[in-house]
């Protein structure tokens, strides 16, 4: 009850601060501060001159907000709680100037225009959702008890006027939508992609990918105030993808939802460490699960015929969807069940050729509008 206690006063305390942290108390607040004396001459003909500008907040903001004066970092109001949020919010306003021809006039003038800026890029940036789950998450980040963490999300909903419904675990960041599945363990899912991906991090460096690329990576970790695994992908991630035709999967994926069905050009999906990984393997493209029993994804533009290898006894839900360039399969004789949709929209699938009886074969068909094909069904063993 005490560790109840202190998360309450904690977010009472947030609440206060989220009353006075807002796009325009901020940009009226923000000041350019130059380092090194404001100016500092290179040479006695005052050539050149380095100046550093970095965002601060005067005084008046200051003290509303509180800073540990120790390390100068923003603080969660009369607490002893980093303020991440504004930190990184300022911190990313920090602008270095080198060698710089010096002119009085023009350089105070552009001193104005670039507090200006700052200004405009702190209204466009400031995100008072992302702020509140930032908050939390600092707040909640090393709680292991799930009672103790359902209770302080229920306090803050309710404090901060916010809905039952309101996920405090969704982030977004680069064009991506996360949700955090597992606190302790620091692992995401990825939800959806809203534009240009950027700022993946991928052993220690840092790659831009486009939604046009013929190929993307997909890496371990994100860095969201802290790393985080990606261990899951959501349903339709990859819609935007129309020109992708390889995707790389990470070795931390634990759980794929139906999340290809739209990559019209994909044709092959890999899997890092594919034969270390316990959960999915790719095997010639297509994507197994961790022991290859279940086909879980068929690439859109794989090929017009494929034969599922011997050792399958499963193919996933849609897991053909709406792969239109597939005509003719061939199935195991080990294979026991293909799950409903399995081939939802599959409008060019015409020949299904089984090397089992049918009585062995539990087909779940099809359910829902526009997804059922017609398909010529060849049993060898009945035949």
């Amino acid at each position: 009850m005490d560790s109840n206690i202190s998360y309450f006063n904690r977010v009472d305390a947030f609440v206060k601060q989220l009353r006075i942290i807002t796009p325009d108390y901020l940009s009226q607040h923000l000041t350019g501060y130059i380092y090194h004396d404001m100016i500092c001459y290179r040479d006695a003909d005052k050539n050149w001159f380095s100046k550093e500008y970095i965002a601060i907040l005067d005084d008046e903001a200051t003290n509303q907000i509180g800073v540990n004066q120790q390390n100068k970092m923003y603080l969660v109001q009369n607490t002893d709680m980093i303020d991440s949020y504004l930190y990184e919010l300022l911190k990313s306003l920090d602008e270095n100037l080198c060698d710089v021809p010096y002119e009085n006039d023009k350089d105070e003038e552009y001193l104005k225009d670039k507090i200006a800026e700052w200004k405009e890029l702190v209204r466009r940036r400031y995100n008072k959702e992302e702020y509140i789950n930032v908050f939390m998450w600092s707040l909640l980040c090393l709680e292991k008890n799930d009672a103790i963490r359902a209770s302080v999300e229920m306090y803050a909903r309710k404090a901060l006027n916010l809905t039952s419904s309101y996920n405090f675990a969704e982030f977004s960041m680069d064009g991506m939508s996360f949700e955090i599945v597992d606190f302790n363990n620091r692992n995401v899912s990825l939800k959806s992609i809203h534009g240009i991906w950027s700022n993946f991090t991928r052993y220690g460096k840092h790659k831009n990918i486009m939604p046009n690329q013929k190929s993307i990576t997909i890496p371990n970790k994100i860095y969201w105030f802290g790393s985080f695994n990606i261990t899951e992908i959501g349903r339709n991630v990859f819609d935007s993808l129309k020109d992708t035709e390889v995707i790389y999967l990470p070795n931390s994926i634990r759980k794929i939802e139906w999340s290809f069905w739209q990559c019209e050009k994909l044709k092959r999906i890999e899997v890092e460490h594919t034969y270390n990984n316990p959960s999915f393997k790719s095997i010639n493209g297509v994507l197994y699960n961790g022991d290859g029993t279940t086909l879980c994804a068929y690439p859109n533009s794989y090929a017009e015929i494929y034969e599922i290898p011997e050792g399958v006894l499963t193919i996933k839900s849609k897991a053909f969807k709406s792969c239109n360039k597939i005509k003719t399969l061939v199935l195991p004789s080990t294979l026991t069940k293909i799950e409903v949709n399995a081939f939802y929209r599959c409008e060019n699938l015409k020949q299904i050729i089984c090397n089992t009886s049918k009585s062995k074969l539990l087909f779940e068909g099809f359910w829902g509008d526009y997804g059922n094909v017609q398909l010529n069904w060849y049993f060898k063993n009945d035949m």
